[in-house]
């Protein structure tokens, strides 16, 4: 355990600004802007031991597997997964290089709501 008062050290990312870099110029097809690219969404399928950890500002790294994107921890455990219109278009970016982390704006019961953006 590390942190003030015996909390938990989950590996996040960081808080605040920052982050994982990744400087590629890429596009995810069809005109789409990967580096502009931001959004606000919740969670899906939140993992309680990890998420009850999570604080605002905590900033978790943006994966792709298999079409599929989730956020986890600089440990590498999942907070959840992450669902939006624009799915196929960050996997391609991810695939190209660009790096995108999921930063914590609330957590509330289990519910986790997320701003991504690329690094």
């Amino acid at each position: 355990m590390s942190g003030s008062g015996g909390t938990p050290d989950y590996g996040f990312v960081g808080r605040g600004s920052g982050g994982a870099g990744g400087d590629s110029d890429s596009s995810g097809g069809a005109g789409f802007d990967c580096h502009a690219y931001q959004t606000t969404t919740m969670l899906r399928s939140p993992k309680a031991d990890v998420v009850d950890g999570l604080q605002p500002g905590d900033r978790l790294i943006v994966v792709a597997s298999m079409g599929s994107l989730t956020a986890e921890t600089g440990r590498g455990d999942t907070a959840g997964s992450i669902v939006v219109p624009e799915q196929d278009e960050l996997v391609r970016c991810i695939e190209q290089g660009v790096a995108y982390v999921a930063e914590v704006r609330s957590v509330r019961g289990g519910a986790c709501v997320v701003e991504v953006s690329a690094t």
